[in-house]
């Protein structure tokens, strides 16, 4: 399945995402690592002795997100590729190098999706064995994996993370909307429209997470909704009820 919404980072902030990556922030907490898995990390929690993620420094970190920042994705990987190797504990990182993965349009789509999943998944032993990411990363750690799992249409791969993700940032309707995406894939066209309508609710007042420096119009969402190949059958068989709930959002005044 081709998919007809592509949605990276934004570029503009993935410079000020060193940031993130590297310092604490008052707008940017640990959060606590993410239910065990049911097959054994193979990382260390003595790996990680204060609990965190062991990243590089931001001058070495520099490099590898400016060519990400300007697209240049094959630099991107080869930089953060040395970094992973020499950060071994380092889920930033793996992050990262997912993400250069997965948005470089010169890899074959399922595959670009594949090999960003070994990265995010080793991202994730690493969380799970205490090596906790700054709230950002995690964000991108569960939306990258959700990204991938629906590039190779496992709805259900995804549902895993995008579920993690709505309990953590409720307030997100990038995850309400992908989440939407992934209940129509699996035909459950009420909780589709549910998941809409939380999106189109953030959108209308303004509401995202502190760390998220883009905010995704009303106008935008319904542009995406009313083209998006995996709402193609609720748009038929729920179109009545689709149509009732975006004229409700447009009567309504757009928040300061």
């Amino acid at each position: 399945m081709g998919l007809s919404l592509k949605l990276a980072r934004p570029i503009a902030a993935a410079g000020a995402l060193i940031v993130v990556a590297t310092q604490p922030s008052c707008k940017d907490k640990d959060v606590p690592p993410a239910p065990p898995a049911s097959a054994a990390s193979s990382a260390s929690v003595t790996h990680c002795p204060e609990g965190r993620s062991v990243d590089p420094p931001k001058a070495e970190f520099r490099p590898a997100i400016g060519a990400f920042q300007d697209q240049r994705y094959a630099v991107a990987q080869k930089l953060l590729g040395n970094l992973a190797e020499k950060y071994p504990d380092s889920a930033t990182t793996r992050v990262w190098l997912g993400d250069a993965v997965l948005y470089d349009e010169s890899k074959p789509y399922v595959a670009a999706a594949d090999e960003a999943l070994r990265h995010y998944q080793r991202a994730d032993e690493l969380v799970r064995a205490g090596c906790k990411l700054r709230e950002a990363m995690a964000y991108y750690l569960r939306m990258g994996l959700a990204y991938a799992y629906l590039r190779k249409d496992s709805p259900d791969k995804a549902h895993e993370h995008l579920e993690l993700a709505v309990a953590q940032w409720p307030e997100s309707a990038e995850v309400h909307y992908h989440s939407a995406r992934v209940a129509c894939l699996r035909k459950d066209h009420d909780a589709c429209l549910k998941h809409l309508d939380h999106t189109f609710d953030l959108a209308q007042r303004r509401v995202r997470p502190l760390f998220l420096r883009v905010h995704r119009s009303l106008d935008d969402w319904f542009v995406r909704a009313d083209s998006q190949s995996e709402f193609a059958e609720l748009r038929q068989l729920k179109a009545a009820e689709f149509q009732r709930l975006k004229d409700r959002y447009r009567a309504l005044p757009v928040a300061p």
